[in-house]
């Protein structure tokens, strides 16, 4: 049903962006159906360190039953939930190769760029298998 609502929305708003107060009322509906949380499926890599790579364990939530947006392959997987909370901190467990790691990740937003960042200020990067 969401998915139908949105394209309406959007339809409506080609239509009325003459006026302003409309436009912004029908974006404002449009952010609002967005998912709100990040999930992190167990068992993605990322770059923690120019050269260490570690992947995710422990996530608390089925992946399955997340809402939001799932970065990570979540088929019978659990996930870790970060939330888009500019300025949250997260509780992650890490496996590199040679330790392993519990961290706070702290989530940052900057024009609906989301960007996640190391305790030691090293913002993550995905690495797709």
């Amino acid at each position: 049903m969401k998915k139908i609502l949105v394209i309406v929305i959007l339809v409506g708003t080609s239509l009325f962006s003459q006026d302003v107060s409309i436009k912004s009322s029908l974006m404002s509906m449009i952010d609002s159906l967005m998912p709100k949380d990040l999930f992190i499926a167990d068992g993605t890599m990322f770059k923690i360190s120019d050269t260490e790579k570690a992947i995710i364990i422990n996530g608390k939530i089925k992946c399955s039953q997340a809402k939001g947006f799932i970065i990570g392959v979540s088929k019978n997987m659990n996930c870790t939930n970060f939330g888009i909370i500019d300025k949250s901190k997260t509780k992650v467990y890490l496996i590199t190769k040679d330790k392993s790691l519990n961290e706070f990740w702290t989530i940052n937003l900057n024009d609906k760029v989301i960007t996640i960042t190391r305790p030691n200020g090293f913002i993550i990067q995905r690495i797709k298998d």
